[in-house]
């Protein structure tokens, strides 16, 4: 008998916290494909949010936008707006972060010897 996605996400949980992502992902995107019906939808925004940021953080930026994208997306009820404001708010803050992810490479390249300012400029337009 498959698991409900509250437990599915419980045990997300704590893989993470045991630092078991592999496993972490898998419960994650079971408790998303197991539905959210009784949980008015808390359990897929949850869901959504540690996914993104668990790729976030491997580098996987393109499955971690999406995935944050749809965290924002997720309609829940007006009472249980309260029970999601942190996972919307890291949600945007991750996006924030990825919108422009190679800063780090835009600075080391900025002061690189001998490359001509105007392709600086161009470079970092791109981003």
């Amino acid at each position: 008998m498959p698991l409900p996605a509250p437990l599915l996400l419980a045990k997300a949980l704590r893989l993470l916290d045991r630092d078991e992502v592999t496993r972490a992902e898998v419960a994650l995107r079971d408790a998303l494909a197991a539905g959210d019906a009784d949980t008015g939808g808390v359990t897929r925004v949850v869901a959504l949010c540690c996914l993104g940021d668990l790729m976030a953080r491997q580098g996987r930026r393109a499955e971690a936008v999406e995935m944050l994208r749809l965290c924002l997306d997720t309609p829940v009820p007006e009472h249980l707006d309260d029970v999601c404001a942190d996972e919307r708010a890291r949600a945007r803050q991750l996006l924030a972060g990825l919108s422009c992810p190679n800063l780090d490479q835009v600075v080391q390249v900025v002061f690189e010897p001998g490359r001509a300012g105007v392709r600086l400029g161009v470079r970092v337009l791109v981003l």
